[in-house]
């Protein structure tokens, strides 16, 4: 960080930064400045983990969660200047949106996916009582299945008798 120091002194002592400044481009992206920063948030993110930060948030003292909050609390306006020193404030902008988006649209995955792993209720209780108050009738006088075929052999096996011949139409098992 030598180089970044050098040109920080000679702004405050209102040298030309010329010469700070043809030191920094020769200088490779792994010593930059900005590849410390973005290091910095790449490894301080690796392992992140909601669980952790949940378990951590319902078992912190208020007083320590305050700490963390007043540590955190500058820090999205900080990358913002940061991006848009780098990148310009269109940029910023831009990438600021998008990661807002992108983390709601994450969230939404995260909620879905802790119910997709069920089987759907085969008595569809809740489609049911929707219909029901729709129509005016009584949820259990509401029949639904899985596609017609089903609706179909619902029907069939309420109204004929065990033994009983049925006819239907091709394409209907």
């Amino acid at each position: 960080m030598q180089p970044y120091m050098q040109l920080a002194k000679m702004v405050v002592k209102q040298q030309d930064p010329k010469q700070a400044l043809e030191v920094i481009s020769e200088l490779p992206l792994e010593n930059r400045y900005v590849w410390r920063i973005t290091s910095a948030l790449k490894w301080a993110f690796c392992d992140f983990d909601d669980i952790n930060v949940e378990a951590d948030r319902a078992t912190l003292e208020e007083s320590a969660l305050k700490k963390v909050r007043e540590l955190l609390r500058l820090r999205p306006v900080q990358f913002c200047l940061f991006l848009k020193a780098l990148l310009g404030q269109e940029e910023m902008e831009r990438i600021m949106l998008e990661a807002l988006a992108m983390a709601k649209a994450i969230e939404a995955v995260l909620e879905t996916s802790k119910v997709l792993h069920r089987y759907a209720d085969y008595r569809a209780v809740s489609l049911r009582k929707a219909i029901a108050k729709y129509v005016g009738v009584k949820p259990e006088n509401i029949l639904v299945g899985a596609g017609s075929s089903e609706t179909m052999s619902f029907i069939i096996r309420a109204f004929s008798k065990p033994g009983e011949e049925v006819m239907l139409p091709e394409g209907h098992g």
